[in-house]
């Protein structure tokens, strides 16, 4: 079973490789892609966004605690 996890990961590191290798990074998304930090800078962001967004439709959802003991 060791073997078959180390060979796995190879293949996997391999494969990645070889796409980073070949793939075309030059097709640019945003403006900013190319840019030091730009993807951890949009993670941060959109966490940031979904925690706001969750905790904004939490206030509205929320039931009362005796909601349960009609």
């Amino acid at each position: 079973m060791k073997n078959f996890k180390f060979t796995t990961y190879l293949i996997f590191f391999v494969a990645n490789f070889f796409l980073y290798i070949f793939y075309d990074f030059s097709k640019l998304h945003f403006m900013n892609d190319n840019s030091l930090g730009f993807y951890p800078l949009l993670g941060f962001l959109s966490c940031l966004a979904l925690i706001i967004i969750a905790k904004t439709l939490s206030y509205f959802l929320k039931r009362k605690d005796t909601y349960y003991d009609r």
